[in-house]
């Protein structure tokens, strides 16, 4: 099987078969090797996983199932010496689950049932929750160690009421069978819903005609946006979301929240994210070919042959991660985890000494004190500090704590995001997350629920998805995972640790074993909303029977087979009320597929939320009953949802791969003639800018005149003849980063130089500040002009990433070649020591998106023709004239490049500076930190930078209302320090200004940007005077020490 992941590349995942047609082995896209066993009654009896340096042995890594007489499973045996025993009653149902051999004592599950087959008790190491049901079978109240909780139905067996931790919560409905009131007085919660035609929510008002949320929808029913509102119609907050054709989210841009952003997402064909654009960083994603994620922004990991993490690389510094031969997590950087013999997480450590302990009740679910469940889904009503109320479908709707109260705004991927009220103007509290849930900001906000309305643990940052624990540092689980899911035909679905696809914008996972979401949730949801209208109100085990399986999906296709002979009168008559349904649901999905093929559109069902709710009660149900699968209702069951999906893939047709760069043009069309005229096609907010520019000019010029020039040179002096041109220019040119990159054009091949550098970085960094004042004050303090032309000069000296247009193809280890925006960390490639001439295969280490201004044009000759290479300023070639690395802005027509063994040298024809901004790929390579692009078919060599430095500065949260300046050679480590300590509240507060030179460029750096805010009038907690002031005193030439080695 290969899943294209790009334009040039694929995963390669191959299976074999027994003669019955069992999938006895999986090879995955690194070549490892997952072995699957048969016992003579054809029922699956071990799974092997591939040899690790920590588990060599066959025995530490073989599970094995062991069965009766009538084919029930009776124990399994994980490797360390860890089993659980399975005890039944005569009619077939689990009674009693047993543990032994882990890491800490592990207590018997225990259940009951009454003569219907209703699990009336259940019975862990928390202790006993009992049961209630009404006389159509549905729940009626659960009391017990996990809650206390009671519920009511109408005539049409919604629910009506129900009363919990949070108080009583009343539903009613409209004609059709919607939502339509929930009411919760205690807890300060009521909304009305409204829906459009589809039956989709249109808006939801809440208290008596207040604040308003309104959803709107595109033409293929997805959510496009999602707004509160005053009951005057004036806008609170706001959330618009964007999609490609794969359903895939590409956008999503906030407003009145903590952190608002204009995110952007990219996805490789495998539909995996890649990318991650808030509007002023880049984060890159990327995989192995077992679907594990090997980079998120500038994080590495690895893993071993079991896809289980064994190491993470932070701005240098290394965190080691162990597990148990079974497969749970031992140890984080030296800091315990403790699991029983269920794989339930007992305790998890933040150090040596700090931890939080859980036990269990008997559905598995996470007990601590105060927790409060709802029912029997992993549904908190309490947990000590808040109360939390939910809809009909467990959905929440409200916070309370102590006194306060607020309504709760979860987004399409039921990450709570706000709170609010019914009457207040602006959200009360708001939250921000990553694409892999890791906390951004965090403001106001009652509750323990964040990413996918779960609870997460205060100390460790892990969030519990019911059967394992979920962290967002690392976006993955915690702990292997038990139920073996179908590799076919997404082949990351056999990772047994990967959270969501590697799609974790689209899906979610609501139950720890498998993802819902995408295509695929919005298929199920159209087959069963298609189902619900044909057989309205049939018994709730029928009407999810296609999730059931799904959920409940054991180690093969044949699994279901291992009851066959236990089968009671009672089991023949579900299974043929099951097959029925799942038919009748299969048919109808199907046939909507083809219709929708035909049209070329998906569909998005309106009803994801209830969709989603209903895998969790189903699995809940089967899961208190044992976790025992009616065999034949599975196999037809999951022979049905495989066909159903089956026929998606078949249908789905994959979209061209996507572009990796957004290009910003901005066109100044004329020019500045004396810093006085500027001429502008922008338009819009462009024209504005082209404007304030020309005003700064002008009254910049009045002063000239008026003899205040002189105060430049004064300001400037010690740093050198160079920065003194860039001031002046900063008097003579204008309009910011577009005047500097218009200086860069006309200096052509001088630009790259020292001086140039300066010249546009003061041009640049001398207007911004000039129109910054005007806009604010309406005059211009030249002084403070002053300062930011230095600045500028000195940030424009320093080189910036070094990167390549997506599309540049790189050499690949084995002579092939891949657009540089398609190579991943790990891949491997062509490298060469020009010094030694030593050619070698060397690894990715990690993956660069910059967005870049400085950009060139490389134009080299080469035996079959003339090519280009779009590249920036800085980026060093290895002149092969010259003999040394060369930036590609200093590159001599004439020179030529250093190409791969027995080929021709490759000539450079012209040098072209580029105006604009471009989103631009670069690679960090092992050891030599060299590899080979094409010029046409001729490979150049070139060189990577992955420095980590500069300056910043940001509000200081432990001075109110003063500015921190700082700078640091590992800015990742340093912020991610500042953010710890609360000093700094979130990532999106800080202004980052890189300096890739040596320490010294980044400690002037520093105080020429201290000087800047000071006279400006900014408080600042650190005011000190910056080493750089000395070394900047100690400069008297334009060529800053060590300069020529920036990169190098």
């Amino acid at each position: 099987m290969n899943e294209p992941i790009s334009g040039s590349d694929s995963i390669s995942t191959s299976f074999g078969y027994d003669l019955l047609g069992n999938r006895t082995r999986m090879t995955d896209g690194r070549g490892n090797v997952f072995v699957a066993t048969f016992n003579p009654w054809n029922l699956p009896e071990s799974s092997i996983e591939p040899a690790t340096a920590a588990y060599p042995n066959a025995a530490d890594r073989t599970f094995t199932t062991s069965y009766d007489a009538a084919g029930r499973a009776t124990s399994l045996h994980s490797p360390g010496g860890v089993s659980v025993a399975y005890s039944y009653d005569d009619l077939g149902r689990v009674t009693r689950q047993s543990g032994s051999g882990a890491e800490v004592a592990t207590v018997d599950r225990v259940f009951g049932y009454d003569l219907a087959g209703r699990v009336t008790s259940a019975a862990g190491s928390a202790g006993t929750e009992n049961f209630s049901y009404d006389d159509r079978g549905g729940l009626r109240s659960a009391s017990g160690t996990s809650g206390n909780s009671a519920f009511s139905y109408n005539s049409d067996g919604e629910m009506a009421s129900r009363t919990d931790a949070a108080g009583t919560t009343n539903y009613t409905y409209d004609q059709a069978g919607r939502l339509a009131t929930v009411v919760n007085t205690g807890a300060a919660v009521r909304a009305h819903y409204d829906y459009n035609a589809l039956s989709q929510v249109s808006r939801i008002t809440y208290g008596t005609n207040g604040n308003a949320r309104s959803y709107g929808y595109d033409a293929l029913h997805r959510l496009t946006s999602d707004e509160l509102k005053t009951a005057g119609g004036s806008s609170i907050a706001k959330i618009v979301y964007g999609y490609d054709a794969n359903g895939n989210e590409t956008s999503k841009t906030t407003s009145g929240f903590s952190g608002s952003a204009a995110n952007t997402y990219t996805y490789d064909l495998a539909d995996r994210l890649t990318s991650w654009d808030n509007g002023s960083t880049v984060t890159p994603y990327a995989y192995d070919k077992s679907g594990n994620r090997v980079q998120a922004g500038q994080r590495t990991f690895t893993y071993d042959q079991r896809n289980q993490l064994v190491s993470g690389l932070t701005a240098g510094v290394s965190t080691a991660y162990t597990y148990t031969a079974r497969g749970t997590l031992a140890t984080t950087g030296g800091v315990a985890t403790r699991s029983d013999a269920f794989g339930e997480i007992t305790a998890q450590y933040a150090n040596a000494t700090d931890s939080t302990t859980y036990t269990y009740d008997g559905l598995g679910r996470a007990i601590r004190p105060g927790f409060s469940y709802s029912g029997t889904g992993n549904t908190l009503a309490g947990d000590g500090n808040a109360t939390y109320t939910r809809g009909p479908d467990d959905e929440l709707l409200g916070v309370a704590s102590g006194s306060a109260q607020t309504l709760a705004w979860t987004d399409q991927h039921d990450d709570v995001v706000a709170e609010f009220t019914d009457v207040a103007a602006a959200v009360a509290g708001s939250m921000t997350y990553d694409p892999l849930g890791k906390v951004l900001s965090s403001a106001g906000m009652l509750g323990g629920l964040g990413y996918q309305s779960e609870w997460t643990d205060v100390l460790t940052s892990r969030v519990n998805m019911l059967a394992r624990w979920y962290d967002p540092d690392t976006g993955q689980f915690d702990t292997r995972d038990t139920v073996t899911n179908s590799p076919v035909p997404d082949s990351i679905e056999a990772n047994r640790f990967e959270y969501g696809s590697a799609n974790p914008l689209t899906n979610t996972d609501p139950t720890g074993h498998f993802s819902l979401g995408g295509a695929w949730k919005s298929l199920t949801s159209h087959a069963s909303s298609t189902y619900h209208s044909a057989v309205s109100r049939v018994s709730s085990a029928v009407r999810s029977s296609y999730n059931e399986a799904r959920a409940l999906a054991h180690d093969t296709i044949n699994s279901g087979r291992r009851f066959v002979a236990q089968k009671v009168q009672q089991v023949k008559h579900a299974y043929h009320q099951v097959k029925h349904a799942v038919a009748k649901k299969y048919n109808q999905a199907k046939q909507y597929v083809k219709h929708k093929v035909a049209q070329g559109r998906k569909f998005v069902s309106s009803q994801y939320h209830r969709a989603k709710q209903q895998v969790k009660k189903t699995y809940h149900r089967l899961k208190q009953a044992g976790r025992t699968v009616q065999a034949n209702a599975t196999r037809v069951v999951r022979q049905a949802s495989h066909a159903v999906k089956d026929a998606y893939q078949t249908s789905k047709k994959f979209v061209q791969e996507h572009k990796t760069q957004i290009i910003e043009v901005a066109a100044i069309v004329g020019g500045i003639a004396a810093g006085l005229a500027c001429t502008a096609a922008t338009g819009g907010a462009g024209a504005v800018a082209c404007i304030v520019g020309a005003s700064a000019l002008i009254n910049l010029a009045k002063d000239a005149a008026e003899g205040n020039v002189q105060s430049l040179g004064d300001a400037l002096g010690s740093l050198g003849t160079g920065a003194v041109q860039g001031a002046v220019s900063a008097v003579t040119g204008g309009l910011g980063g577009k005047a500097a990159g218009l200086v860069l054009g006309k200096l052509g091949g001088a630009a790259a130089s020292l001086g140039g550098r300066m010249l546009a970085g003061a041009v640049g960094g001398g207007t911004s500040d000039a129109a910054a004042q005007m806009l604010t004050t309406g005059r211009v303090d030249w002084t403070g002009v002053a300062l930011g032309a230095g600045i500028g000069a000195v940030t424009g000296g320093r080189r910036s990433c070094h990167s390549f247009d997506a599309r540049t193809r790189v050499v690949m280890a084995d002579g092939s070649s891949r657009p540089i925006a398609e190579v991943n960390v790990g891949d491997r490639v062509k490298a060469t020591d020009p010094q030694t001439g030593r050619t070698a295969v060397k690894p990715v280490t990690m993956v660069h998106r910059n967005k870049d201004k400085d950009l060139v044009d490389v134009t080299v000759r080469t035996s079959t023709g003339v090519a280009t290479l779009h590249t920036t300023a800085h980026h060093p070639f290895w002149d092969a004239t010259a003999r040394k690395w060369v930036e590609a802005a200093k590159l001599t027509a004439g020179h030529k490049l250093r190409t791969v063994a027995g080929a021709a040298l490759a000539a450079v024809v012209a040098v072209a500076m580029l105006t604009g901004t471009q989103t631009m790929d670069d690679l960090t390579v092992a050891d030599t930190h060299t590899y080979y692009v094409l010029a046409g078919t001729t490979p150049v060599l070139v060189h990577n930078c992955g420095k980590d430095q500069g300056i910043y500065e940001f509000p200081d949260m432990h001075n109110p209302g003063m500015t921190y300046v700082g700078k640091s050679i590992n800015l990742t480590n340093r912020l991610d320090k500042h953010l710890r300590s609360g000093r700094l509240a979130n990532m999106d507060d800080v202004k980052i200004t890189h300096v890739c030179g040596c320490e010294d460029d980044v400690f002037v750096a520093e105080h020429l940007r201290i000087q800047q805010l000071r006279k400006q009038g900014v408080p600042l907690s650190n005011d000190i005077n910056s080493p750089g002031k000395s070394i900047l005193d100690r400069r008297n030439q334009p060529m800053l020490p060590g300069a020529e080695d920036w990169g190098q």
